[in-house]
């Protein structure tokens, strides 16, 4: 594990904690891990954000494991993902949220 893809996790997961719940709230190594508790209300469960992704040209994150988080979105960036790479995934994730 590199530094940039410690990096580049810890920048999706403050990027994306304002709409994803977090699974912990302490800084994260290469992966960052929401889950699908903000969406409990609405039905949305993590396959449906996944397939969402599909869409929008993204590999889906993994969404079995931690199999401690219910409903977990591992987020596994790259170290040579660019910044306009995660912010496009940012972009569509945000709008998933939406």
């Amino acid at each position: 594990m590199t530094r940039m893809a410690i990096r580049n996790a810890n920048y999706l997961r403050k990027r994306l904690e304002s709409a994803y719940s977090l699974a912990t709230h302490e800084p994260c190594m290469h992966e960052c891990v929401f889950s699908d508790r903000s969406f409990q209300h609405t039905g949305v469960k993590t396959l449906d954000i996944a397939k969402r992704l599909l869409d929008y040209g993204f590999y889906a994150p993994t969404i079995y494991f931690p199999l401690v988080v219910s409903g977990a979105l591992m987020i596994e960036p790259k170290e040579t993902e660019t910044k306009e790479t995660l912010d496009e995934f940012v972009d569509a994730s945000l709008a998933i949220a939406q």
